[in-house]
């Protein structure tokens, strides 16, 4: 082990600053909005809240300032801190003089809900603005930006006609005109081949890949290169990875025991190759919702409706029906955020508070699930054709693959009923199939039956990719632009509702979604257009006059850096050391393996200790959009972790054999493999003078200065970040 000390990063002078640690992520927002928001609502509200007869304590609990300010006793939740949150020891009725509800202690679990959401930093999207009252909400919501058609928009004209490379860059840079602002100034090329290379496929290019564009003196290079890239099997294990992030996908069940679900991976393999084969998005999503209800299906679609089961799961809940419920909301609100960017799930137990949602319509999306069959934790159902609704065995059939899927269970359908407070138990009104009020467009037609099954989710389908096919194209075209731009058109990618945020180029935003819808649905071709427009080429250099008009860089004035997710990273750490294993597909692989990130096994109780800590997802939530946060942690992991140092070892010996013992070769090889460029004179001054001991003309190589060089190469802020 060559554990690296901090005189070796002075000497290198490469290792970058820190960034803020972001609480508010998507995953912790949905957190509060599924177990926080609806306590506060039901218990605390009427005695501390803005609206109530007598604020209590001054007390408010209704913003999220005003819970951290408190009342008379203090602050009543300091985020990650338990014992300084007097709203916890307040409802854990800790002591006589502080209980709340004042009538009766709240569940275990709902006190245990709050315990964690404190821990992970009390994220809280309630800044409080003024909400109508629930009367107005449905009146707003049939005037909100999200629920209308697509605005028919024409690119408009610019004065500099000759910077545009097609209509994305019109409307951006007619945005930046009207505020008097010019865009930076174009990439490097080598700048730019990294950064497509990693946001395309997810690798570095290599020296040779490099060199071969190089020598392409053709007008069209870069058109030939996106293409190339798009065509690569590399690019759907890149792509897939965003997908599995909204999905919620994890390769275990969660809970104490945690246990594998050992077909889950096929849903993985399924991801791949649909967005490898450019399969339209209308046909991926009815073929997630259901696969099994369309006509002549083959085995490897019906492996898409693993989506809707890929929620955690207590084989042994305390209560099973609550649960068989909590299974239904887990795929009603993944479903509703997936492809509608709406938090419909928050209506479970009360009409949407801030969203135009009663319980009612909750509950008839609901029943579009409630045939599926959830009782017990089968494995699989085999995938053959002519099995119909079968459940296999635990091993499946003898020669025949087996999928983690839900089938619906055959006979009678049981009815749907609202539920009081969403307690299974508390049976209310009944309701049939149908969609929430706002967002349909006058009565759809009724789900039809079909031989085995309801056909209900079918129809649901059919009106997502129809009748509600301008959301849906939005929500879709927004999730691509945030993750080549850095940043979505609309930055809440999971909630385009009314406390969702408005689009910085609406225009935009709906002339992409219609092309969209008008080029077949294709997602490889919206990549392609938005890679090879002038806005993605642009150089990330700042700007003082720009950054005073456009500090957060709305406008897109300039390339916004971001920092490597962890399964890049990692992947490119094993691309650069020469470990990388291409083996592709099949069960998920324990972290020693040395293949893809994506094929790594996924559990939600143990996360691979590399990728979490650099902020990979909380597989028990739909994760629209990762925080990135810089800790001592990841400092330590990926210096003197055996990971990063079996890695380095490996890159030194690579070192050796491509560059020899010069250290002027070694140096230079060493920045064309991490980097993708040359080192300037001071960096290869610096980096030789620390591989020979300083001593000219007599080198004192050594296997651990190489090792513990390319260990800081790794670690630097240029490698970890796409510029």
């Amino acid at each position: 082990m060559h554990r690296l000390t901090y005189p070796h990063v002075l000497v290198l002078g490469l290792m970058g600053g820190v960034a803020p640690l972001h609480a508010q992520s998507s995953a912790g927002i949905d957190f509060f909005e599924k177990k926080i928001r609806p306590v506060l609502v039901e218990h605390c509200y009427a005695c501390h809240s803005e609206g109530a007869k007598k604020t209590r304590g001054d007390l408010r609990l209704d913003t999220r300032d005003a819970t951290r300010k408190g009342g008379h006793s203090g602050p009543a939740v300091v985020p990650g801190k338990l014992q300084d949150s007097l709203l916890l020891q307040a409802i854990r009725h800790a002591s006589p003089d502080l209980k709340m509800p004042p009538k009766g202690k709240l569940p275990d679990a709902v006190i245990s809900d709050f315990e964690a959401w404190i821990r992970m930093g009390a994220p809280d999207p309630r800044d409080g603005k003024a909400v109508s009252p629930a009367s107005n909400l449905l009146d707003e919501g049939h005037k909100h930006w999200a629920f209308q058609p697509l605005m028919k928009t024409v690119p408009p004209a610019v004065k500099a006609s000759g910077w545009p490379n097609n209509d994305i860059d019109r409307f951006l840079l007619a945005r930046l005109e009207a505020e008097k602002l010019q865009p930076v100034g174009d990439a490097p090329a080598r700048t730019l081949v990294r950064r497509v290379y990693l946001d395309l496929i997810g690798l570095p290019p290599s020296p040779a890949e490099i060199d071969a564009i190089e020598r392409d003196k053709a007008a069209d290079w870069y058109e030939k290169l996106v293409d190339r890239l798009l065509a690569r099997p590399e690019f759907g294990e890149r792509w897939t990875r965003h997908w599995l992030d909204v999905a919620r996908y994890t390769d275990t069940a969660g809970f104490e025991g945690d246990r594998v679900r050992e077909n889950v991976w096929r849903y993985r393999d399924y991801v791949i190759d649909a967005f490898n084969r450019d399969k339209p998005f209308n046909q991926f999503l009815v073929e997630h919702l259901a696969a099994d209800e369309i006509a002549g299906a083959n085995p490897e679609v019906k492996v898409a409706l693993t989506f809707l089961r890929l929620g955690p799961h207590d084989s042994v809940a305390a209560n099973p029906e609550l649960h068989r419920y909590d299974r239904f909301d887990d795929a009603l609100s993944t479903v509703a955020q997936a492809f509608l960017a709406q938090t419909l799930a928050c209506a479970r137990c009360h009409d949407h508070k801030f969203e135009p949602y009663s319980q009612r319509d909750y509950y008839r999306f609901l029943a579009a699930f409630r045939p599926l069959m959830v009782n017990g934790e089968n494995d699989g159902a085999p995938l053959v054709e002519g099995a119909g609704n079968e459940i296999a065995n635990k091993k499946g059939k003898a020669g025949k693959p087996v999928a983690y899927i839900w089938l619906e269970k055959p006979g009678k359908i049981l009815p749907t009923h609202v539920l009081k407070r969403g307690d299974p138990k508390q049976p209310l009104e009944e309701v049939t199939v149908g969609l929430p009020e706002v967002l349909a467009k006058g009565p759809p037609p009724d789900p039809k039956p079909l031989p085995h099954s309801s056909g209900r989710r079918l129809w649901l389908a059919n009106w997502m990719t129809t009748e509600a096919q301008a959301l849906t194209a939005r929500v879709l075209v927004n999730r691509l632009w945030q993750h080549h731009l850095g940043r979505g058109l609309v930055d809440t990618p999971n909630d385009f509702g009314l406390m969702g945020e408005r689009p910085s180029h609406p225009e935009l935003l709906d002339w992409l979604a219609a092309d969209f819808l008008a080029g077949g649905w294709k997602i490889k071709r919206l990549h392609r257009m938005i890679v090879l427009s002038h806005a993605y080429r642009l150089a990330s250099t700042p700007n003082a006059a720009a950054s005073r008009v456009d500090p957060d860089n709305r406008l897109l004035w300039h390339w916004r850096s971001r920092r490597l997710e962890a399964e890049v990273f990692r992947d490119s750490v094993l691309s650069v050391s020469g470990k990388l294993d291409p083996e592709r597909g099949g069960p998920g692989q324990e972290p020693k393996n040395l293949r893809r990130s994506i094929y790594l096994l996924v559990k939600r109780a143990a996360p691979v200790p590399e990728l979490e800590i650099m902020d990979g997802p909380d597989g028990n939530f739909s994760t629209a959009k990762r925080p990135v946060s810089t800790t001592p942690l990841q400092a330590l992991t990926w210096m003197n972790g055996k990971f990063i140092q079996d890695q380095a070892d490996a890159f030194a010996s690579r070192l050796r054999s491509e560059a020899g013992d010069d250290p002027e070769a070694l140096v230079r090889r060493a920045y064309q493999l991490v980097l993708c460029r040359t080192p300037r004179p001071e960096e290869l001054q610096g980096c030789v003078a620390y591989l020979t001991g300083g001593q000219q003309g007599a080198s004192r190589l050594t296997p651990q200065r190489l090792a513990s060089f390319c260990l800081v190469l790794l670690n630097t802020n240029e490698f970890a970040y796409i510029n």
